[in-house]
């Protein structure tokens, strides 16, 4: 954010808070196109339905065929520049993101920690096995810890 606020005073900067949106899902597309295709699973059958596939352009179409480090590097590029988009938005909006990531990492924490409890009281563990159950646990713990 320190990054960005200084070139904003150097006159760099956003004109509207819709254009930081648009340049955001702009840069979600290129991570997901710039993924190995392996890597890729739409988190939801809604998720194709809804028009979520990512665009793709020349360079991206090209990084299908490159080795799978290249494009995990890509990837890795492609997600550094959404997270930076992500902080503009913040910055815009007066929320401090590195705060943000530490109270909903401490919140997805306490959320899981519940989950656990929860099947520990079913006499169950934590398991890959039991993916069903996952989402509904979730929602439980969401009602029972906020």
């Amino acid at each position: 954010a320190k990054v960005s606020a200084r070139a904003a005073r150097s006159g760099f900067e956003w004109r509207h808070s819709q254009e930081i949106a648009e340049k955001a899902h702009e840069e979600l597309a290129e991570f997901l196109a710039a993924l190995p295709p392996q890597a890729h699973a739409p988190a939801s059958p809604a998720d194709e339905t809804a028009g979520a596939t990512p665009r793709t352009t020349p360079d991206k179409e090209r990084s299908r065929t490159q080795p799978e480090s290249t494009q995990l590097e890509m990837a890795e590029l492609e997600f550094g520049d959404l997270l930076f988009s992500l902080v503009q938005m913040a910055r815009w909006q007066g929320v401090d993101p590195e705060s943000a990531l530490r109270r909903s990492t401490r919140k997805f924490i306490t959320r899981f920690q519940r989950m656990e409890a929860l099947l520990r009281a079913q006499g169950l563990h934590a398991d890959k096995r039991i993916p069903e159950r996952w989402e509904a646990l979730w929602e439980q713990a969401k009602q029972d810890v906020g």
